[in-house]
């Protein structure tokens, strides 16, 4: 994959084992791959904002051929891996820009209001 990926696994995760979405953070690429390790389980990972006391992380490019080996090399960081990959896609986002006044454009028209007709529809 030719484009820098973020991946992000969670320790206890009973379901996707964390070395096995290491593993696929390095098939995406380790030098343009990063991994971050949540301490958390299958949810509580990726649920896990700013401010939570209990929380840590570790993340680095996943270059190392084991998991194991890339958990040893990296730092710990307390607080939630939602901060770090604020950084990381700003980063690679271009400026903020003004949201549009409303939806849709002349070529683009909006369909109907909000919340859609499709919500009325069985």
């Amino acid at each position: 994959i030719g484009m820098d990926t973020y991946v992000v696994g969670g320790l206890t995760d009973h379901i996707t084992t964390w070395q096995g979405v290491y593993q696929t953070a390095r098939l995406y690429g380790g030098g343009r791959a990063t991994f971050a390790l949540s301490n958390g389980g299958h949810i509580q990972s990726l649920i896990n904002p700013p401010g939570n006391a209990r929380s840590w992380f570790v993340a680095g490019k996943a270059r190392a051929l084991t998991p194991e080996r890339w958990l040893e090399r990296q730092p710990k960081t307390e607080g939630s891996w939602w901060s770090h990959w604020r950084e990381w896609i700003r980063a690679r986002s271009g400026p903020l820009r003004q949201a549009p006044a409303s939806v849709g454009d002349e070529r683009h028209p909006a369909l109907a209001a909000a919340p859609g007709t499709y919500v009325l529809e069985r």
